[in-house]
């Protein structure tokens, strides 16, 4: 059930407000994503709760996520969104953006709210999450991959983390984009492989038991 303005979600003793999570520019079919949704004996899962239990000290260092799988609705996604709302139980400032949308509002220079522009927003928040990379629009002035180049650059040289989600392999982001964009990939996101289990096939059966 959708929430209103005066409701919270609680989770692990601390709170999150519906104004907390639409700052942070998180779609609401994910407000309720936890850690806990996810299988326990997922292979990644270790190393998942590794980064989440360290996550205050990881963000100091500037050292994010690349969240990757071959396959569409594997949670990447879900995950992304429960890291960032641990982000911001730890009192740090978050942003969610899907990359196309992303690209096109920094191409229009639109404002994220009445005192910053979405660039000013997207360099300066203590975490950042792109979601979907590589599925942009992109075109032969190489404008998306100048635009993220620029984006990752300036956050890593000022040890701002990113957690990014994407269907490419890390080594196919050379290709995609540019070698000097995959090396600073490399230098600050540690990769993770999201396999093994399908939250498509999972809600579509949840769907099928309501009627």
């Amino acid at each position: 059930m959708p929430l209103n303005g005066s409701e919270a979600i609680t989770i692990e003793q601390k709170q999150l407000t519906v104004m907390d999570l639409k700052r942070a520019n998180v779609p609401e079919r994910f407000w309720y994503v936890t850690i806990s949704s996810i299988p326990k004996d997922m292979p990644y899962m270790s190393k998942l709760l590794s980064y989440y239990a360290q996550m205050e000290q990881l963000m100091e260092k500037g050292v994010g996520l690349y969240l990757y799988s071959d396959d569409n609705q594997t949670g990447k996604t879900s995950i992304a969104v429960a890291l960032l709302k641990r982000a911001l139980r730890l009192r740090k400032t978050a942003l969610f953006e899907e990359a196309g949308r992303l690209k096109d509002g920094l191409a229009r220079n639109d404002s994220f709210d009445e005192t910053f522009l979405l660039d000013q927003r997207v360099r300066s928040v203590d975490l950042l999450v792109i979601d979907d990379l590589g599925k942009e629009y992109r075109t032969t002035s190489g404008y998306a991959e100048t635009t993220f180049e620029n984006i990752f650059r300036d956050r890593i040289q000022t040890l701002k983390p990113i957690i990014v989600t994407g269907n490419m392999r890390p080594k196919e982001i050379s290709s995609t984009y540019s070698a000097s964009l995959a090396a600073l990939l490399k230098s600050s996101l540690i990769p993770l492989q999201i396999m093994g289990y399908n939250w498509g096939v999972q809600k579509e059966a949840e769907l099928k038991k309501i009627l």
